[in-house]
Protein backbone atom coordinates (compact mmCIF):
# COMPACT_ATOMS: atom_id res chain seq x y z
CA UNK A 1 0.00 0.00 0.00
CA UNK A 2 1.57 3.22 -0.60
CA UNK A 3 0.78 7.05 1.21
CA UNK A 4 -1.83 8.78 0.39
CA UNK A 5 -0.94 11.98 -1.45
CA UNK A 6 -0.95 15.68 0.46
CA UNK A 7 -3.43 18.05 -1.25
CA UNK A 8 -0.65 19.80 -3.08
CA UNK A 9 0.49 16.72 -4.53
CA UNK A 10 -3.50 16.17 -5.62
CA UNK A 11 -4.08 19.94 -6.76
CA UNK A 12 -0.85 19.20 -9.07
CA UNK A 13 -2.21 15.84 -10.64
CA UNK A 14 -5.70 17.42 -11.39
CA UNK A 15 -3.96 20.67 -13.44
CA UNK A 16 -1.36 18.11 -15.07
CA UNK A 17 -4.60 15.83 -16.63
CA UNK A 18 -7.12 18.92 -16.94
CA UNK A 19 -5.11 22.01 -17.13
CA UNK A 20 -6.57 25.19 -16.11
CA UNK A 21 -9.62 24.94 -17.78
CA UNK A 22 -11.17 22.41 -14.99
CA UNK A 23 -12.28 24.14 -11.40
CA UNK A 24 -11.48 21.99 -8.67
CA UNK A 25 -11.58 21.02 -5.03
CA UNK A 26 -9.72 18.89 -2.81
CA UNK A 27 -10.18 17.86 0.56
CA UNK A 28 -7.91 15.65 2.08
CA UNK A 29 -9.60 14.34 5.45
CA UNK A 30 -8.15 13.20 9.12
CA UNK A 31 -8.50 9.46 7.77
CA UNK A 32 -6.41 9.83 5.02
CA UNK A 33 -9.36 9.83 2.50
CA UNK A 34 -9.32 12.42 -0.34
CA UNK A 35 -12.57 14.09 -1.96
CA UNK A 36 -12.01 15.82 -5.01
CA UNK A 37 -14.76 17.86 -7.09
CA UNK A 38 -13.45 19.01 -10.81
CA UNK A 39 -16.17 21.02 -12.83
CA UNK A 40 -15.39 21.01 -16.43
CA UNK A 41 -17.26 22.57 -19.19
CA UNK A 42 -20.74 22.46 -17.34
CA UNK A 43 -19.86 18.80 -16.04
CA UNK A 44 -18.61 17.39 -12.87
CA UNK A 45 -16.75 14.72 -11.62
CA UNK A 46 -16.68 13.14 -7.84
CA UNK A 47 -13.44 11.19 -7.30
CA UNK A 48 -13.06 9.40 -4.01
CA UNK A 49 -10.48 7.17 -2.30
CA UNK A 50 -7.44 6.03 -0.09
CA UNK A 51 -4.04 4.99 -0.90
CA UNK A 52 -5.04 2.42 -3.30
CA UNK A 53 -9.13 2.49 -4.15
CA UNK A 54 -10.76 5.02 -5.82
CA UNK A 55 -14.23 6.09 -6.80
CA UNK A 56 -15.23 8.04 -9.84
CA UNK A 57 -18.69 9.25 -10.79
CA UNK A 58 -19.43 11.68 -13.50
CA UNK A 59 -22.48 14.33 -13.17
CA UNK A 60 -23.86 12.33 -9.98
CA UNK A 61 -27.33 12.76 -9.39
CA UNK A 62 -28.63 14.18 -5.75
CA UNK A 63 -30.78 10.54 -5.64
CA UNK A 64 -27.15 8.80 -5.76
CA UNK A 65 -25.45 10.90 -3.48
CA UNK A 66 -24.73 8.03 -0.70
CA UNK A 67 -25.43 5.11 -3.33
CA UNK A 68 -21.35 4.54 -4.14
CA UNK A 69 -19.36 5.43 -7.33
CA UNK A 70 -20.15 4.34 -11.33
CA UNK A 71 -16.92 3.25 -11.23
CA UNK A 72 -13.33 1.92 -8.92
CA UNK A 73 -9.75 2.26 -9.83
CA UNK A 74 -6.72 0.99 -8.28
CA UNK A 75 -4.76 4.41 -8.30
CA UNK A 76 -5.14 8.40 -8.38
CA UNK A 77 -3.70 8.66 -11.97
CA UNK A 78 -6.00 5.90 -12.74
CA UNK A 79 -9.69 8.15 -11.65
CA UNK A 80 -8.44 11.34 -12.95
CA UNK A 81 -7.41 9.85 -16.66
CA UNK A 82 -11.18 8.23 -16.37
CA UNK A 83 -13.00 11.23 -15.29
CA UNK A 84 -10.85 12.94 -17.94
CA UNK A 85 -12.03 10.42 -20.37
CA UNK A 86 -16.06 10.62 -18.95
CA UNK A 87 -16.13 14.24 -18.91
CA UNK A 88 -14.54 14.76 -22.82
CA UNK A 89 -17.22 12.51 -24.33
Amino acid sequence: MTDTPTEDAVQKAVRTTFGDAADSTVTVHASGAVSISIHLGGRHAVIDGTADEWGVSVDPDDAAAFTGHDTTVASLPLALAHARNLLNH
